[in-house]
């Protein structure tokens, strides 16, 4: 029977019937030996060379990808040593250190004051931080020292002696004189030879006629600024009151008061009461007002009363400087007031 091989072999393909093996050479099947067991593999063989390196396109770089989430945070490393000249170095005795540099700071254990050297010179430091006192400071500036300002309402209420200010109502800078007891205006110190001063002159009043006789009339008054040379005198003269007439009976006039004079500038004396006649007491004019006398009533009454004597009041901004008469300060002026008849001296 003939032997039936596998159709459409391929080549190196075998085939085994009764024992016997054929090959598929490509053509046809060929005869051969038996196939035995496979042998162990043997031996690896040395590695060969390596071949050489191919030429590449570098390939195009991909998108950046997502950040990672944040990492925990380390543990704090140690502190640092400390640097050089962190703190200001502070002098600590009763008495000021000699040679000094600008900035060096000093606190006098007797005062407890913090002082700080500037300007050749220690300032004391407030609590604040600002300058609350300085002394014995010279300076190159050009610019000014601020005075602090208010008005006479606003002065200290218990100032120490020698403190200064600036009075906005006087527009004039001011100091305390403890020995006064009175705020002092600061005058110039220029070479003026005058200076200007204001002035009120009041005469004397008339007095009063007698019998039914009229009142005395007031004492003429001026009011003005007058210029006064320094060092130079004026005469001041006060106006003394009319008399009131004593002619009861028949009803005299009452004499006119004198004139007030301070320097070239006179009030004129008022005139005495005209005779008349009502029932009431006549009233003398008040001292040092220029008031006139009242008029004196009718028959066997008095005769009339004398007339107010006169004044003179003469003030100036600033300090006292002048001499005469009463002197008192108030607002900033300087008052000089004439009661009796003297003289002025600016």
């Amino acid at each position: 029977m003939p032997i039936q091989f596998p159709s459409n072999p391929t080549q190196g393909q075998t085939y085994t019937y009764n024992g016997n093996t054929w090959t598929y050479d490509g053509e046809g099947w060929e005869p051969g030996v038996a196939i035995g067991a496979t042998g162990a593999t043997g031996i690896t063989g040395n590695t060969g060379p390596t071949g050489a390196t191919g030429i590449g396109a570098t390939g195009i770089q991909g998108n950046t990808g997502p950040t990672g989430a944040t990492g925990l945070t380390g543990a704090t490393g140690p502190a640092g040593s400390g640097g050089s000249g962190g703190g200001a170095n502070v002098t600590v005795s009763d008495t000021a250190p000699v040679g000094s540099s600008q900035g060096a700071m000093w606190l006098n254990t007797e005062t407890g004051e913090l002082n700080v050297y500037f300007a050749n010179a220690w300032a004391t430091v407030g609590g604040d931080g600002g300058i609350t006192s300085v002394y014995d400071v010279m300076t190159s500036s050009t610019g000014y020292f601020d005075l602090p300002t208010g008005n006479t309402a606003q002065r200290p209420g218990a100032p120490d002696n020698g403190v200064i200010r600036f009075n906005s109502e006087t527009a004039r800078v001011e100091y305390y004189d403890s020995v006064a007891a009175a705020w002092m205006a600061v005058t110039s110190t220029s070479t003026a030879t005058a200076m200007s001063v204001e002035y009120l002159v009041v005469a004397g009043g008339g007095g009063g006629g007698a019998r039914f006789g009229g009142g005395g009339g007031a004492g003429g008054f001026r009011t003005g600024t007058s210029t006064v040379n320094f060092t130079s005198t004026y005469i001041v003269t006060i106006g003394s009151g009319g008399s009131g007439s004593t002619d009861a009976a028949g009803g005299g006039r009452g004499s006119s008061g004198s004139n007030s004079i301070f320097s070239t500038i006179t009030s004129t004396g008022g005139g005495g009461g005209g005779r008349g006649s009502p029932a009431t007491s006549p009233t003398a004019g008040t001292t040092n007002t220029g008031g006139g006398g009242g008029g004196g009533r009718g028959f066997g009454g008095p005769g009339g009363a004398a007339g107010g004597s006169g004044i003179v009041i003469v003030r100036y901004l600033g300090a006292p400087r002048g001499s005469g008469g009463t002197i008192v300060q108030n607002g900033g002026y300087t008052y000089h007031t004439f009661l009796a008849s003297s003289t002025f001296t600016a």
